[in-house]
């Protein structure tokens, strides 16, 4: 690794194009001090974690802005969605991932990052721009959810969950065809790449192995390579814990095993 104030050097860097907490949003108090954290903060989340080569800043705000989302941080979520304004990431930009997050933190968690969040945009006076979602019928929501989930994972029968689904509640599995990877990934605003992107970080964070062994496969379907996979999960580390990280890493070895 870098000397200490190599990586403090980097996290300086990092946190002046972020413009992080420089400006404190209204009615949040500073924490007071405790000797030594500025360390770990500075040094490993910043200089060690997010200033690496291997994600934009704009991808690791993403996956944080999802992290902090699933595992319901209003405080830092607050922060770090002023930050993402500071990085240029739009309104509509922020609070799409947090809708993105839906299927797997439950609609409630997501409600509650919305008001945290429009609350920022309110006193930053930022206004998210006003998009069209087309309301197909539902023979079409259901073929091309359908399509999208084959495309990701490969046969619907492939998965064991599915075909418990299929026997004991069929009309879930269609729910989920058709809203979650009928409707919610077919949304404007955000890519693709950047959903399972979200969706990667969302499930690191929840520790839900058997979906993200899915998704962390799917990462190289829509185009990241294998290093930029595994790069979403270091950035979780700091945020989900070391074991979340680490458990995640041993799902990755096992779905991106041979993959470059």
């Amino acid at each position: 690794m870098l000397s200490r104030d190599e990586l403090q050097e980097r996290a300086e860097e990092v946190r002046k194009r972020m413009d992080h907490q420089a400006r404190r949003p209204a009615g949040r108090a500073a924490a007071t001090p405790v000797p030594g954290t500025s360390y770990y903060t500075s040094e490993f989340i910043f200089g060690a974690v997010w200033a690496r080569p291997g994600l934009s800043l704009r991808d690791r705000m993403l996956g944080s802005l999802a992290l902090l989302t699933a595992l319901e941080r209003p405080s830092q979520l607050r922060s770090y969605a002023y930050s993402a304004l500071n990085l240029d990431i739009k309104p509509e930009e922020i609070q799409e991932v947090l809708v993105q997050c839906s299927p797997f933190t439950g609609h409630p968690a997501v409600m509650n990052a919305l008001e945290v969040v429009q609350e920022i945009f309110r006193e930053r006076g930022v206004t998210p721009a006003d998009f069209e979602v087309p309301r197909v019928p539902m023979e079409e929501l259901e073929a091309r959810g359908l399509a999208l989930y084959e495309k990701l994972f490969g046969s619907l029968d492939a998965n064991p969950r599915l075909q418990v689904a299929a026997k004991l509640a069929p009309d879930l599995r269609q729910m989920l065809i058709a809203y979650v990877f009928g409707e919610l990934y077919h949304r404007p605003v955000l890519d693709i790449k950047t959903r399972v992107l979200c969706t990667i970080a969302a499930l690191t964070a929840m520790r839900l192995d058997p979906p993200l062994g899915l998704f962390l496969g799917a990462g190289l379907r829509v185009g990241y390579t294998r290093d930029e996979v595994i790069e979403v999960i270091i950035q979780m580390a700091p945020y989900a814990g070391f074991p979340a990280a680490l458990d995640a890493l041993q799902v990755a070895e096992r779905h991106l095993d041979g993959a470059r």
